[in-house]
């Protein structure tokens, strides 16, 4: 092989790897940022114990899993408005998306779509 041509190989061989490894670094990083799939998700099985008489076994009854997802979920908005800076305050009380999102008008679309997912799931509403 000439050096011209070896010379040439290198030179696209250099673009490719140079091209290929930012891309697939950019598509790692999005499949990895996707994290995991919600139909994968499992509920862990948390129990409540009821107090019992000593020498018995005690109960254990499951936990209403959206029970513990509000409860999670509140202790979460609690953490954020505690870290709301009056910047930030300002900014969501001048900006349309959050005017719009504490309207009455917003909570019956809410609710709206609420019972349509309880009508296609055929839960009782």
């Amino acid at each position: 092989m000439s050096d011209r041509t070896r010379s040439t190989w290198f030179v696209a061989g250099t673009m490719i790897g140079l091209t290929l490894v930012p891309v697939l670094i950019v598509v790692g990083v999005l499949v990895g940022a996707r994290g995991p799939d919600p139909s994968d998700a499992r509920v862990p099985a948390t129990t409540a114990r009821s107090e019992v008489p000593s020498g018995q076994q005690p109960a254990t009854a499951p936990i209403d899993s959206t029970t513990a997802m509000v409860q999670q979920h509140q202790a979460m908005m609690d953490q954020m408005r505690a870290s709301l800076s009056p910047a930030m305050a300002d900014l969501m009380n001048r900006d349309p998306m959050w005017q719009m999102m504490r309207s009455g008008a917003f909570i019956a679309l809410l609710e709206e779509h609420e019972q349509d997912i309880d009508r296609m799931l055929g839960r009782g509403g």
